[in-house]
């Protein structure tokens, strides 16, 4: 019996009943718009969904969606202008082919942004120095 008290007081006080539930990470399908939308809006992302934004890049399920590419690389420039030390950060650690696709999709905007502007910033923030670079290229290679 003493047995049994003190098993159901050990599992009562390690069920921590009272601390907020966190979010489940969940799988995103290809070609979320919603996830896009939630990237553009929210002001507190989390380190794990810009990573997840820039690792999309890496498939091509979505290549051939006009609406969703082109937001897609909306929410990209947003996000490099908001969130750019994160945002370079994150870029070091995603897949060698969602890095050249984001390096690919940086050097052909489809909105019209100051990529000198948005280039310096860059330079000034605190990142690996090669992740810079490559992105500053990429900002710089069709600016006018």
């Amino acid at each position: 019996m003493k047995y049994f008290i003190l098993l159901t007081a050990f599992f009562f006080f390690s069920c921590k009943g009272n601390e907020p539930q966190k979010k489940a990470i969940t799988q995103r399908q290809p070609c979320d718009l919603e996830f896009l939308v939630h990237l553009e809006n929210e002001t507190n992302l989390t380190d794990y969904e810009v990573f997840e934004f820039l690792e999309s890049f890496s498939g091509t399920e979505c290549q051939n969606n006009v609406e969703y590419s082109e937001y897609r690389s909306e929410v990209l420039l947003l996000q490099l202008n908001t969130r750019t030390s994160v945002f370079l950060n994150k870029l070091d650690k995603v897949s060698p082919q969602a890095r050249s696709a984001v390096l690919k999709e940086l050097s052909s905007p489809v909105i019209d942004i100051d990529m000198p502007a948005l280039a310096k910033k860059v330079g000034n923030t605190n990142a690996a120095p090669k992740t810079k670079s490559e992105v500053i290229a990429a900002l710089l290679k069709n600016a006018s």
